[in-house]
């Protein structure tokens, strides 16, 4: 699930993350969107939060 980057989700932690291997399934890379309303890097294939911003 991609979502066009808008500068409510560009926070310095979650930019440094992006595109690092996910830690949950090691298949993964990590992506910039939305978790539950928070600004967060998630793993684009098994969906995973890695990182939140409240």
């Amino acid at each position: 699930m991609s979502q066009q980057e808008s500068p409510s989700l560009r926070h310095p932690v979650i930019e440094g993350l992006e595109g690092s291997q996910c830690s949950f399934c090691n298949d993964g890379r990590l992506a910039q969107e939305r978790y539950k309303g928070n600004t967060a890097v998630v793993c684009e294939n098994c969906s995973t939060p890695n990182a939140q911003i409240w």
